[in-house]
């Protein structure tokens, strides 16, 4: 692995509601292995893998670390990839190894019924979006572009998790 990027995510939740990272993360990068640009990358913190789609290979990457964040509502995760230059095998572009776009799942735990939903935010959304559970409380609030991508040394690491 030679990059490293940081992905952030910032919501504005209700009061007491409980977020937690939800497997897979999916983020777009430039595969050398296909020479194409902008490939959805699926990385799975439970077994390791990564895989490029739609050609659903191996793609060198992992998720080396995440952090439910100090503030509420944050989700930080640090992905380790490789990247090698190359022109795009189908348009007139150049690859920069740089994410693109990204998808983070989570759980909100709601604290009127106790429920649990699954949700996501990716960046290319139509905002502003509010989560609500079933019950018909508000859930959270994505206002803002994101995941933000942030490229950071291989050395980078994060805080441990809240238990």
């Amino acid at each position: 692995m030679n990059r490293a990027v940081l992905i952030a995510v910032q919501l504005r939740l209700a009061d007491g509601v409980q977020l937690h990272y939800l497997d897979p993360l999916e983020i777009a990068l430039d595969c050398h292995q296909c020479r194409r640009t902008r490939r959805t990358v699926i990385i799975q913190q439970a077994d390791g893998s990564a895989i490029c789609t739609p050609a659903r290979h191996h793609f060198p990457a992992q998720l080396a670390a995440r952090h439910i964040g100090d503030a509420p509502g944050q989700i930080r995760l640090l992905v380790h990839y490789d990247y090698q230059p190359f022109a795009d095998a189908k348009y007139p572009i150049e690859s920069t190894g740089v994410p693109s776009w990204g998808r983070v799942s989570f759980t909100c735990a709601c604290p009127r019924c106790g429920a649990l939903s699954a949700a996501s935010t990716q960046t290319n959304m139509v905002r502003p979006w509010t989560q609500r559970c079933a019950c018909g409380l508000a859930l959270y609030t994505d206002a803002a572009v994101m995941p933000r991508f942030e490229p950071v040394p291989l050395t980078f690491s994060l805080p441990a998790d809240r238990p």
